[in-house]
Formats: C-alpha cells, structure tokens, sequence
C-alpha cells in the first residue's frame, strides 16, 4: 500500500507505545513543519530565516513547531494533557477514546505543536478508517455507512485542542491540517470527517468548506453536543489550488486553506511525512 503499511511501522501508530527506554526514530525526532505567527513578509517556511540580530529574539517568541507523536510516550502524554486541559477548560469530559482509536490495529497519527521554549500549544489526531471503524460510527453509523456505500474513503479528525493562551489559533489549525491532508492523500482517501460542538460549525464550514452531514447530538465521550461535518478533499484541492501560498493576501478572505504550503515547500513537507517509496530490494539500511 504505497508508504502506508511502512508509515505503521516507522511512527509506531496502530500498535502499543514502545518503551520510554526506546530511542525514537530519526523520522519522529524531525521538525514536519516550522512556521511563523509575527512575520508577516515570510512565507511558511522549514528553514530559519536570515534576520537582523534584533529581531530574531522576537520572531523567535512566535515561531512554532509541528512535530508527529508517534510511539513517543512523552509525546502522546504531552498531546493529552493538552487535550485534557483545553477539554476540562470548557468543561468537557475526555474519555477512553484513545484507546478505542486504537483497536483493531486503527492507524491514527496526533500531530503536536510547539512554542519557542518547547511547551506543546496544540494538538490533533488523524484516524484513518478500517476494521475498528471511526470515533464518530459511534453516534453517526448510518451516515458514515452511506458514504463508504458511495465509495469513499474516510479519515477522521479528532482530539483538537489548542492552548487559549496561544492567539493565532488559525496557522495552528492550518498546520495540522496541511499535515494530516498530505498523508491522508497520499493513499487515496477521499473525505475527512469531524465532530465538533454546534458552535463551531461556522468556523468550519466558512474557513475550510466543511459541510454538515449529521445532526446535532449528545456525544457521550465528551459529555457535549456534537455535530458531524465532511470536508471532500477534491474540494480542499480547489480551495488549495486558489488560496494556498496566499496568507497575507486579503483576497483570500478567512480561509484556512491561505496558510496551506504550496509548491517546492509542499514537496518538502511530502518529504518529510510520507517514508521513501524505493521498493524493499533497494532500500538497504533505510528500511
């Protein structure tokens, strides 16, 4: 299956945490994605830019990191605690859903940022469907089941949690986002689904086409009201084609897809997420 199969077992998602004593793998300890929330000239970028000495200590104070968990456990501790925090904040409730996430050998990966000193400020996991099924088959079976029925193949967004104190939430969602459709296309999958409070269905319908799919209901896991949304992802290529690249474009409007890399740095971040696909004679030490 492409990269698939060999994503499982370079990040170690779908399969039990491996020891704290375990070294991570080259490919965890990797930056996917750098970013800037101040700079307002300087395109996404991987690389650290070329500034003058007495700005660096303040670009620096807003300068993030998107990094993936994988069988880290002081990674995936660290994506739950925020998840529990921000959760908790609003009062939410966060049950054993990661341990359903993970049945049935479920691929799922949870992407974390990070602020400048190193302390996570967000956080999301991305579920690919299978024999375990969705988070959401548990509420909206019959609507998900329709859409496998029409073909197609469905990823599932879950355990968002951006830290209040952190403003520009945006680049943050944006980030994971760009991160989790990467992978995601990359083996064909068709639509992502997500399960959001009422009150957010409008951030996500106006800024990343999401539409409504399911009505409202109590979600027992986070003892809230959930509705379920869809994003086709032949949609999200249009919205890319048109907005990515374009962050400081007022054209753009509040579309998240604006902070989308395009281009060489898209390549880059394919590189860095998706393992080589140089069949198994050729790898060599890199398998």
């Amino acid at each position: 299956m492409k990269w698939f199969r060999r994503l499982g077992e370079t990040l170690g998602i779908g399969r039990p945490e491996a020891p704290a004593s375990s070294p991570m793998p080259s490919d965890i300890q990797k930056t996917v994605m750098e970013f800037s929330v101040m700079d307002r000239t300087r395109p996404m970028s991987f690389e650290r830019p070329a500034l003058a000495a007495d700005h660096v200590s303040r670009v620096e104070r807003e300068r993030f990191k998107l990094r993936l968990a994988g069988s880290s456990p002081e990674r995936r501790r660290s994506a739950t605690v925020l998840v529990e925090k921000m959760y908790g904040w609003r009062g939410y409730k966060l049950s054993g859903d990661a341990a359903l996430a993970r049945r049935e050998g479920a691929l799922t990966i949870t992407g974390l940022v990070y602020g400048h000193q190193g302390e996570p400020v967000g956080t999301a996991t991305l579920r690919f469907d299978g024999p375990g099924g969705l988070l959401a088959d548990e509420l909206y079976p019959a609507e998900l089941n329709q859409l496998r029925r029409e073909g197609r193949r469905l990823v599932e967004y879950s355990r968002l949690a951006i830290d209040r104190g952190f403003v520009d939430s945006r680049k943050v969602v944006a980030a994971l986002m760009n991160v989790f459709y990467t992978c995601a296309t990359a083996e064909g999958f068709t639509d992502a689904i997500i399960e959001v409070n009422p009150r957010h269905v409008d951030y996500y319908v106006s800024r990343a086409n999401f539409v409504c799919i399911g009505e409202e209901r109590h979600c027992p896991r986070v003892n809230a009201p959930a509705v379920l949304l869809r994003l086709d992802y032949e949609v999200a290529a249009q919205q890319i084609a048109l907005y990515g690249g374009r962050k400081n474009d007022p054209g753009a409007g509040r579309s998240l897809y604006r902070y989308f890399l395009v281009g060489d740095e898209q390549e880059a971040l394919s590189d860095r997420l998706l393992p080589e696909q140089t069949p198994p004679d050729q790898r060599g030490e890199r398998s």
